[in-house]
């Protein structure tokens, strides 16, 4: 019996420091989930930034887009009038005199310069949409390293598969 009140005494002895360890053990759990609610919020706020950023890109490359085909459509409007042009030259210079001629080969002219400035046009939105396509890319793929420190490699798979993409469009 005295071994069995020791023993009990002993166990009242160690409860204090037993309840200060249980303490200490629900503080730094506590403090674990303050972190996760913390990361959580933190890893919402990258979520929200990275599609903003992807629908910026996207908007960006769809203006761009829109731009170059209707210049290229234009560019082979005025091709096509180029063609027609000179193929009525090449039959009225047969048939009409010096005035119609040198009419024609004006008329050449004037579409010829029309078409350079649509290509420099053209040419000119190649490089915009280099221009600002490529620190979009080079932002992906800081985010894309960030996703990958959170553990959300899968979101960093497809966000490099698109700063892939995207790099293919500038060269």
């Amino acid at each position: 019996r005295t071994g069995s009140e020791e023993q009990a005494r002993l166990m009242d002895a160690q409860l204090p420091e037993i309840r200060r360890l249980f303490d200490e053990i629900e503080h730094q759990v506590d403090g674990f989930e303050d972190n996760l609610a913390l990361e959580e919020d933190r890893t919402q706020r990258l979520s929200e930034s990275l599609d903003q950023l992807v629908e910026s890109i996207g908007a960006v490359f769809h203006r761009i887009s829109e731009q170059l085909a209707h210049l290229e459509a234009e560019r082979g409007l005025l091709a096509d009038r180029l063609q027609a042009a000179e193929q009525e030259h090449v039959e009225l210079a047969g048939e009409a005199g010096a005035q119609n001629a040198e009419k024609n080969r004006a008329t050449i002219h004037d579409l010829n310069v029309q078409l350079g400035i649509m290509e420099g046009n053209l040419l000119t939105m190649q490089v915009k949409m280099q221009n600002q396509l490529g620190p979009s890319v080079e932002k992906i793929l800081r985010v894309t390293g960030d996703l990958e420190l959170l553990g959300m490699i899968n979101a960093a798979t497809e966000l490099r598969a698109i700063a892939g993409t995207l790099s293919g469009l500038l060269q």
